[in-house]
C-alpha cells in the first residue's frame, strides 16, 4: 500500500489527498492564506497557496515567499503559526529574502486562537 502522501483517496480526484490538523480530518487539499495585519489598515489576502492536503504547512513557506517576492508583496514581518516553524526554513527565509523575518510560536509558547466566525466561504470542493 503506498504512504498516505500518495493513496488516491478519490475516485473523482486523483490528486485529492487525506489530511489531518489536529482533530479535524478531511480528504481534498489544503489552502493557505496570507493577510496583512497592520493594526491601522484593513486586512487584505495578499496570498493564496493551495497544496496536497498531506503536504506539511512548513513545506509551503518556500513557495509562498517565492510568489509573493515576486508580487513585491513580501512583508518586513511574516507571522505564521506553529505548523510553518521549522528552523531550516525560517533561516532560508530570512537569508533569501533579504532581511525579511519569519517569526511563529515555538513550543513554549502559548497562542490564543484567532475567531473567524463573521467569515463564510463557499465550500469549492468536497468529498
Amino acid at each position: 500500500m503506498p504512504p498516505h502522501t500518495e493513496r488516491i483517496v478519490s475516485p473523482y480526484d486523483v490528486e485529492a489527498r487525506y489530511g489531518r490538523k489536529r482533530e479535524t480530518e478531511w480528504c481534498g487539499y489544503k489552502t493557505h492564506l496570507t493577510e496583512t495585519c497592520d493594526a491601522d489598515l484593513p486586512r487584505l489576502i495578499t496570498h493564496v497557496e493551495t497544496t496536497n492536503a498531506a503536504l506539511p504547512d512548513r513545506h509551503a513557506l518556500p513557495a509562498i515567499h517565492e510568489d509573493l517576492a515576486a508580487h513585491d508583496r513580501l512583508p518586513a514581518c511574516h507571522l505564521v503559526d506553529s505548523g510553518y516553524v521549522d528552523a531550516g526554513e525560517l533561516v532560508a527565509a530570512q537569508a533569501e529574502y533579504a532581511g525579511g523575518a519569519v517569526n511563529g510560536p515555538d513550543s513554549a509558547t502559548e497562542i490564543t486562537p484567532v475567531s473567524y466566525t463573521h467569515l463564510t466561504l463557499p465550500t469549492i470542493y468536497s468529498v
